[in-house]
């Protein structure tokens, strides 16, 4: 926590951040791994999607279900609110492409990890800080002043690294 508490965002690690991201996104367009994995999904939901689906159908969701938990894609969905910033790096490097992706835009993968659990942290409070809901930045948070200034300062961009980062494989 003390080391995120210290992380400042800053606009050439968001560079490098974006560079990261296109490069991810264009490594995994062009894994088949990933186009198989997409399609599994883009057929599961459509299938989940019919009204009545027939007795094919409900085998086939069990099957693409299966497919999709055992693929090693699912180690994607990474980090959750009790994991460590040590943690959430082992499991980001472990995302196939991400670690070339990385390098590509000369940034650890620690870095990345702060970054955005910096800007996830900052995101928030700046939103409250513009709908009113606060008007100063409880000390408790941890979050710097700092931060949430580059938040609303750099809106604009990090809304298109969040449309990007959303947009992955779709």
């Amino acid at each position: 926590m003390a080391e995120l508490a210290a992380y400042r965002l800053n606009a050439a690690t968001l560079q490098k951040v974006v560079v990261a991201t296109q490069a991810f996104g264009a490594a995994i367009q062009n894994d088949p791994q990933f186009k198989r994995y997409a399609a599994a999904e883009k057929e599961l939901k459509a299938l989940q999607a019919k009204d009545e689906p027939s007795e094919a159908d409900e085998k086939r969701i069990e099957a693409l279900e299966r497919e999709l938990e055992e693929s090693k894609l699912k180690s994607t969905e990474h980090a959750n609110g009790s994991d460590s910033l040590t943690d959430m790096e082992r499991s980001i490097a472990s995302i196939p492409h991400m670690s070339d992706a990385l390098a590509k835009a000369g940034l650890s993968t620690r870095e990345y990890a702060k970054f955005n659990l910096a800007m996830l942290q900052a995101g928030m409070v700046a939103a409250m800080k513009k709908s009113g809901t606060i008007k100063t930045i409880p000390p408790e948070t941890g979050v710097s002043a700092e931060n949430v200034q580059f938040m609303i300062d750099h809106e604009k961009e990090l809304a298109e690294l969040t449309r990007q980062m959303q947009t992955l494989g779709k």
